[in-house]
């Protein structure tokens, strides 16, 4: 995970932070390179979109559709993030250059345009912008209200 805090497993930019290589030849250009924020959902979406294939507004798809990267357009977006497994809960959103994580009780923030490596925590610091992103953590997981999760049963 080189200077990024954590590993896989995690919502630490260690097991976040993970590299793709795109090709698309007469649609890509060669030796492009950039740092467009993205999920591996945002594929399917994207792969859908190239094929004409659009998502329902009672079936949305989860993601974004990165086309516009194509014509040089960086996406302003929130990320979200969840572990919810036995013994570990943790929640994070991106959102610009800030990045807040809860894990259990401790609630973290920090500046990704100037500490990538998560290494000063700025929860103190900023509790305006901490609060603000948690309520966007609140309302992106108030969407899962009434979702079964795992297998049927």
């Amino acid at each position: 995970s080189g200077p990024f805090r954590n590993g896989k497993a995690t919502l630490w930019e260690g097991g976040l932070r993970v590299p793709a290589l795109l090709r698309w030849p007469g649609k890509l250009p060669k030796g492009k390179t950039s740092r467009q924020v993205a999920m591996s959902m945002d594929f399917t979406v994207t792969i859908a979109a190239a094929c004409g294939v659009r998502s329902s507004a009672s079936e949305p798809f989860d993601g974004v559709d990165l086309t516009p990267l194509l014509n040089g357009k960086e996406l302003e977006r929130d990320v979200f993030w969840r572990i919810n497994r036995q013994g570990q809960r943790a929640v994070a959103v991106r959102s610009g250059k800030w990045k807040y994580v809860r894990e259990g009780s401790i609630d973290n923030l920090y500046d990704l345009s100037r500490d990538s490596g998560e290494s000063r925590d700025l929860y103190y610091d900023y509790p305006d912008v901490a609060l603000a992103l948690r309520k966007k953590i609140e309302a992106w997981e108030a969407q899962f209200v009434g979702i079964k999760s795992g297998p049927p049963g």
